[in-house]
């Protein structure tokens, strides 16, 4: 195998769209398929001869917690082609946008919402859970979270959060 590489861009092309999307048939979580995804404009990619390896979405979302608006990064499905799991390439990643977020601004929570069975997953790579109750826009109202949410930092502690977008 080649080098790897993680770089962080703001487009993907249809090419790696492909590559890391259709190797099963749910490389995304079902329990999103219905749901209307916000769809970040920032990539992490992965790539190893040029062609794409893996990704991780995000981009910078609001949520509004106890009636106070704050921003967060907001973190899509980590994405790996099978012929590199194994090899810690989210760790990888996420060291990447770490560093982006450390130029970015330092104070800025990673969250990202995902089915219960990647929660221990996900807590393998520094997210712990959000306990509150996360309610987003679909199709123009607040809906109450169906996802398990977590974060990289403690975000409030008693109220309700929302997300004044879909989901991400």
């Amino acid at each position: 195998m080649s080098e790897i590489k993680v770089e962080i861009t703001d487009s993907l092309s249809e090419e790696d769209w492909r590559v890391l999307t259709t190797w099963r048939e749910h490389v995304f979580s079902p329990e999103g398929i219905g749901t209307d995804w916000a769809g970040g404009n920032l990539h992490i990619r992965a790539s190893s001869d040029g062609e794409a390896i893996g990704h991780i979405g995000f981009d910078v979302y609001t949520l509004i917690i106890d009636g106070e608006r704050t921003q967060c990064i907001g973190v899509g499905a980590v994405v790996v082609v099978p012929e590199y799991q194994g090899q810690r390439l989210p760790m990888r990643m996420f060291e990447k946008l770490r560093a982006w977020r450390e130029q970015k601004d330092a104070n800025l929570p990673m969250v990202l919402c995902c089915p219960r069975y990647l929660l221990d997953y996900y807590m393998n790579h520094g997210f712990t859970e959000i306990r509150n109750d996360v309610f987003y826009l679909q199709k123009e109202s607040y809906q109450k979270s169906r996802f398990e949410w977590m974060s990289d930092r403690p975000i409030g502690e008693k109220e309700s959060i929302f997300i004044p977008s879909n989901p991400w």
